[in-house]
């Protein structure tokens, strides 16, 4: 099995970085995913519940 998918993002690699290694912001934009806890700055915890057909 293979998945394939590609977009385009309208900004230079600089600051698609920033916008993109804002956890706190892109987890909101991931079906599935819940931050659960900020540790610090550069530590977070969460999950990620994932359903593939009918498995889960």
């Amino acid at each position: 099995m293979e998945f394939d998918n590609s977009f385009d993002v309208a900004l230079p690699p600089a600051e698609a970085w920033v916008w993109l290694l804002d956890i706190e912001r892109i987890a909101t934009c991931l079906p599935g995913a819940e931050l659960t806890e900020v540790v610090d700055a550069q530590t977070y915890k969460g999950r990620v519940g994932v359903r593939l057909g009918p498995v889960s």
